[in-house]
């Protein structure tokens, strides 16, 4: 079973088997004791295999795009992360001309692999504002 934010949907714990009525697919009663013993025998776990909550990948994606639109004119920006540097970029916008900032927190906060997954465009404004 698997439990989601309430605000993006991402999955954002996985319960175990033992933690869930079969029958019924509830959280059973004594779940926080449950998780209080097996984090003081085993630790918190892992999160390996599971999707960054940042990006919503496990790993990184080559060939990942994202389309901005121009700060200046609207136009269309595509911005490839097999040719975006960590530390930024300036773009020309191929409908005005115009110098476009396209700033370094466009990665993912958590895992820099890939682009974040909301709000690029956002970002690309309040850098050029």
């Amino acid at each position: 079973m698997t439990t989601q934010c309430l605000g993006c949907r991402q999955v954002t714990f996985v319960f175990e088997p033992d933690m869930v009525c079969a029958p019924c697919q509830r959280l059973l009663p004594d779940l926080n004791q449950r998780l209080r013993e097996r984090f003081a025998v085993q630790g918190p776990g892992s999160s390996e295999g599971m999707a960054c909550v940042g990006c919503g990948f496990g790993e990184r994606i080559p060939h990942m795009a994202q389309v901005v639109a121009c700060p200046h004119c609207t136009g269309d920006l595509a911005i490839a992360q097999d040719d975006f540097p960590r530390e930024g970029m300036f773009l020309s916008c191929p409908s005005c001309g115009g110098s476009v900032r396209i700033p370094p927190t466009v990665w993912c906060p958590d895992c820099g692999l890939n682009f974040r997954r909301k709000g690029i465009a956002d970002l690309v404004r309040e850098a050029n504002a």
